[in-house]
């Protein structure tokens, strides 16, 4: 089964690569910080929206891998926006999926939870995330260009791929 989560999630990731990928391209042809009329496609977006909320939770694939080149190929959001709103997202899917996740925990992983102290990762999680959110979200505001932000972004996704690749390697090997 293990194998089967780790082809999907490399499906995907090569499906964000190739739109990333697609919309940097377009996005050199035209000055892509013009905002561009344009309409939003709302059915594609809801049910890329839903598989991206799916597929996070099931295979630990962060949702900025999805829901960013689904905004951008959806909608006439400009490239910030699109991160902005991914986040926007993901602030309201993560503690949902942490919440499902908790009731779906048996009796006996909570205590391996508690007794390991993983339990107090939480907290400092959540203020690690925030602290390192608002230096990145200031440092990128201010002096990463549009097209490096969405060139970190696409080569983040190559590592992503990857490493799944090298796992999928790995796993076939051990059959």
């Amino acid at each position: 089964m293990d194998l089967t989560f780790k082809v999907v999630a490399a499906l995907m990731i090569s499906w964000s690569i190739q739109k990333t990928w697609i919309k940097i391209k377009s996005d050199a042809a035209v000055n892509s910080e013009e905002f561009v009329e344009g309409k939003i496609e709302g059915v594609p977006l809801a049910i890329g929206s839903g598989i991206g909320g799916i597929l996070s939770a099931v295979l630990g694939v962060g949702a900025g891998v999805i829901y960013i080149p689904l905004l951008r190929q959806y909608t006439t959001l400009k490239t910030r926006a699109t991160i902005g709103t991914s986040l926007g997202i993901m602030m309201v899917v993560v503690p949902v999926a942490v919440i499902a996740h908790g009731f779906a925990l048996s009796a006996g992983q909570l205590a391996f939870l508690s007794d390991e102290n993983i339990l107090l990762f939480g907290p400092s999680a959540i203020i690690t995330t925030f602290i390192g959110a608002q230096i990145g979200a200031k440092v990128g505001l201010k002096y990463l260009p549009t097209k490096v932000v969405m060139s970190i972004f696409f080569g983040l996704l190559i590592v992503v791929l990857i490493r799944y690749i090298l796992d999928l390697i790995s796993n076939v090997n051990l059959l």
